[in-house]
Formats: structure tokens, sequence, C-alpha cells
């Protein structure tokens, strides 16, 4: 179970993981209504499904949260991309070692 402050920083950084991921991916979908060897439609739903699967699994994996899940959620957001491995080091030692070990690390 990760502490009280492990939770509150969990909850209070989860908005900033998600911003750092969605502006990497925000450039990879803007590429995709680019793609030169496309046409325009083609880029459209092309780059429209891309951004449906990540809202599908942004929700997935950011709505309805709670403590007790932190730390497999914080693995699967690694697992994801959402989130970095180099994000545990604000955490206490014990969480980064739980997550270490969910990831296989």
């Amino acid at each position: 179970m990760p502490t009280k402050s492990d939770w509150k920083l969990f909850s209070q950084r989860l908005a900033d993981y998600r911003e750092r991921y969605l502006q990497e991916r925000s450039k990879e979908f803007a590429e995709m209504l680019q793609a030169p060897n496309k046409t325009g439609t083609e880029q459209f739903w092309d780059t429209h499904e891309a951004m449906q699967k990540e809202a599908k699994k942004l929700r997935r994996w950011l709505d309805g949260y709670s403590k007790r899940d932190t730390e497999m959620l914080f693995a699967i957001l690694i697992r994801e991309g959402i989130a970095q491995v180099s994000d545990l080091a604000e955490y206490s030692e014990e969480l980064q070692a739980d997550v270490r070990k969910s990831l296989g690390l």
C-alpha cells in the first residue's frame, strides 16, 4: 500500500504525466495529418482512429483509480508510455521497489 504522501503526490502528478504524454502524441498526430504518401481522407481517418485509441486508453487507465491501485497503475502507466521510470524518483523507496518489481526491473 502506498504511503499517504505517495498517494497525494501521485494524484497531483497524474495530470502532468498525461499532459507530457499527450504533447508527444499530438506531435505524432500532426505528422499523421501530413503523411505525404496518403490522401487527405486517409490522413484524416488514420489520425482520427489513432486519437480514438488514445482516448480509450487514457480513460481506461486514468479514470477511477484508487489508492490501493497506485503501484499497479503506476507500472501500467510506465508500460503504456504515459509515465516514465525516471518519474519514480519522486516517491518513497518502497513504492519505487514495488513498481520496479511489477515491471520486472
